[in-house]
Formats: structure tokens, sequence, C-alpha cells
């Protein structure tokens, strides 16, 4: 074990290494209590596993409609001149909304995050298991979702 002097004191690093570069760091004086194999600190290069990847580009694609669609429900809100008139334009818009990508990003999170997540199956289902519950399938909004969070009538949220 190589011993590290700080400003705070000394420290051991369990891998027995020396700072990077030779210098001290500013964290030098903090206890190393772990080693990070090579083989994970290869492994970390590559960047974040592909499940971490997916959910978020899940999270993200599922944000950014949410916010598209109250930005749509406030600029219908702005431009129509009665409740009337707000509705019919709120409906049309809703009918008209491109759900095709959130589909198809819930069609490949469900396929593909179990098994780049390494998920555990239950023998006796066949079901995906996280955290001891069954694997919850991620569902794009429907155009009811949408009318519910966002209804076709002024100050209905």
């Amino acid at each position: 074990m190589a011993t590290r002097k700080g400003s705070q004191g000394t420290a051991t690093s369990p891998q027995g290494a020396a700072p990077q570069g030779g210098g001290q760091s500013p964290l030098d004086f903090l206890p190393v209590n772990f080693t990070v194999s090579a083989r994970d600190r290869v492994k970390a290069m590559g960047g974040a596993p592909a499940f971490a990847v997916r959910a978020r580009r899940w999270e993200d694609a599922l944000r950014v409609f949410w916010s598209r669609v109250e930005r749509a429900w406030e600029r219908a809100g702005r431009e129509s001149a009665d409740d009337a008139e707000f509705g019919r334009r709120w409906a049309a818009e809703v009918a008209g909304l491109d759900l095709r990508p959130l589909r198809d990003e819930a069609e490949a999170f469900n396929r593909y995050f179990p098994v780049e997540a390494d998920l555990p199956m239950d023998p006796v289902s066949g079901d995906y298991t996280r955290h001891g519950e069954r694997f919850a399938r991620v569902v794009p909004p429907t155009p009811e979702d949408v009318l519910a969070r966002f209804p076709a009538a002024r100050g209905g949220r």
C-alpha cells in the first residue's frame, strides 16, 4: 500500500499508486477505501451502459413530448376567442398529434431494456423482474392521456 501525504494528513491508497501526473490532488487527504479494477476502468471508458442510455432516452422523449404539448395547449388558449373555439382547436390539435415516435421509442425500450440491463427472469411466469417485481413495460401516451392532462376546457388544469 502506498501512502499519500496531503494537506490534511496521510491517506493510504490500496492500489499502491501515486496520484497521476506526480502532483498533489486537492482530494489527496481523503482516505481511499475501494479499488477499481483495470477491467472496470476500461469498461467505464466506453461510457454509460446501454440500458442507462436507453432509459434516459425514453425519459427525455417523454419530457420533450409533454413540454411541447403544454406549449401547444397554452398557445391554443391564447389564440382562441372563447371557450368553444378553444375546445374545437385543442381537440383538433390533439387529434393531429404524431405519437408514432413515442410508440417506437417505447417499443424499443420494452424490447431491449430488460436484456441490456441483464434483468433476471421469473422461472415460473417467464417475465423479466426488476427489484423483485415484474418488469413494468413503458406505455406511450395516448390522445386520451393528453386530454386528461390538458383538457379541452380553459382553466381545466
